[in-house]
């Protein structure tokens, strides 16, 4: 898949939030 920035920022944002950043250690 090819995102633009402002996506995958939006996307890290969410995951963030739902502690997604944790389960990547």
């Amino acid at each position: 898949m090819a995102w633009t920035h402002d996506q995958m920022a939006a996307r890290a944002a969410k995951e963030l939030q739902d502690g997604f950043y944790v389960n990547l250690g």
